[in-house]
């Protein structure tokens, strides 16, 4: 079974998430030597030599049914709303069966209190602490009340023995700064090293760009740029996330009908049902583009590869469309959703080397393996497209981003 405290942390949740009929039981043979975890009920009728009884501060749970039913008398009772002013509705002798309800659920909590402490043949362990937020009527109280201190001995707590560890830097010698260094530089320094350990700052290709270009940007001169997914600013629109949603999700092989139903899904998703056709369209061209294609075919291939690493003081993040592995080497695929004609393409294009090269740098120092090809697909004009070459536009990239740090 599970070898540590996490991982049988992990079996219990995975066991309340999941249907299960044990087959087996919760009986256990008298000569093993294991340890049974069982609810109350589980345990009717079971035998053990030690009990530990847990979950001791909990209550019945006040619960103001709607409808309650007295099914001897055949009363009824119908309550609606809530407490205060005129916004509860009573109808019928609601107040007594609620309160015979209260009192039934407080005799069936002692019972299945009483079915737990007397599983035990040897020993019966309880833990009577009460916390200052406990209900008067938990479990733990109920035992008190019925004398569980008086009729138990208190488990005494051995102190803990001394440690014979070593103090931690006992002995060290600490180099004091010279005198000519003033207590003020030498705080000051100190707040630089703190500060700078404690501050992250994060990038990625798009605020890059945004910091070497204009500083100010009009939104009525702004282009459609949906080329990130991730993002829901400027640089993503409903229309590219539903293009890039789709495609992340689509098996290699999906059949016209599965493509359909994704890109419908999708574009309901992102709020633009009615544009459908233009989501199924978009990703129908990127389907039949030779980089979908060489994917295909390909020794292996991952989409949505995120990387992070460290450069020029900042931490770059990305994520790459589509990364295609070829015995030459890695091919990064970025899908566009630009709505551009295919004349734009190169113009378009020229906005991208910075990203394209961060791409490269970011993959390469992450995997140690080389960047081969480098393809931008732009869906809208039908365009399969190479910024340049990878090595080249890696070194670029770097340079622009050590001019963009302050």
């Amino acid at each position: 079974g599970p070898e540590s405290l996490r991982a049988f942390v992990t079996w219990l949740e995975k066991q309340a998430e999941a249907q299960i009929l044990d087959n087996e039981g919760a009986g256990v043979d008298d000569d093993e030597d294991a340890v049974r975890i069982l609810t109350v009920h589980g345990s009717k009728g079971l035998e053990f030599p030690i009990v530990i009884l847990a979950g001791l501060t909990a209550a019945p749970f006040p619960s103001y049914a709607t409808y309650v039913r007295d099914y001897s008398s055949e009363r009824v009772g119908v309550r609606a709303g809530t407490s205060g002013g005129n916004r509860l509705f009573t109808l019928g002798d609601y107040e007594q069966l609620h309160a015979d309800e209260s009192a039934h659920d407080s005799a069936e909590f002692n019972r299945v209190l009483y079915v737990g402490a007397t599983r035990a043949r040897d020993h019966l362990l309880l833990s009577l602490y009460q916390g200052k937020s406990s209900f008067s009527n938990a479990a733990v109280n109920r035992l008190i009340d019925a004398g569980a201190r008086d009729h138990a001995p208190e488990w005494p707590i051995e102190p803990s023995p001394p440690s014979d560890r070593a103090v931690p830097f006992e002995g060290m010698q600490v180099d004091l700064p010279p005198d000519d260094v003033t207590t003020a530089a030498f705080n000051m320094q100190r707040e630089t090293l703190v500060t700078g350990a404690k501050k992250r700052e994060f990038t990625s290709a798009t605020a890059i760009k945004a910091t070497l270009t204009a500083p100010a940007v009009d939104a009525e001169t702004e282009r459609d740029d949906e080329s990130e997914p991730w993002s829901h600013g400027r640089a993503g629109t409903r229309l590219g996330r539903a293009v890039h949603a789709a495609i992340q999700s689509l098996p290699l092989d999906a059949d016209d009908a599965t493509i359909a139903a994704f890109c419908r899904a999708q574009a309901v998703a992102e709020a633009v049902p009615h544009r459908t056709a233009d989501v199924e369209r978009l990703v129908r061209w990127v389907l039949q583009s030779g980089a979908w294609q060489r994917a295909v075919t390909s020794l292996r291939s991952m989409r949505e590869v995120p990387f992070a690493l460290q450069v020029a003081g900042k931490v770059l993040e990305g994520f790459i469309d589509l990364v295609i592995e070829t015995p030459d080497g890695i091919e990064v695929v970025d899908w566009k959703t630009d709505n551009i004609s295919a004349g734009q393409v190169d113009e378009r294009m020229r906005d991208y080397e910075l990203q394209a090269g961060l791409y490269v740098y970011g993959l390469e120092t992450a995997t140690g393996r080389t960047v081969s090809r480098v393809t931008y697909v732009f869906a809208s004009a039908g365009v399969e497209r190479s910024p340049g070459e990878p090595t080249q536009l890696a070194r670029a990239a770097i340079e622009q981003l050590s001019n963009a740090s302050p």
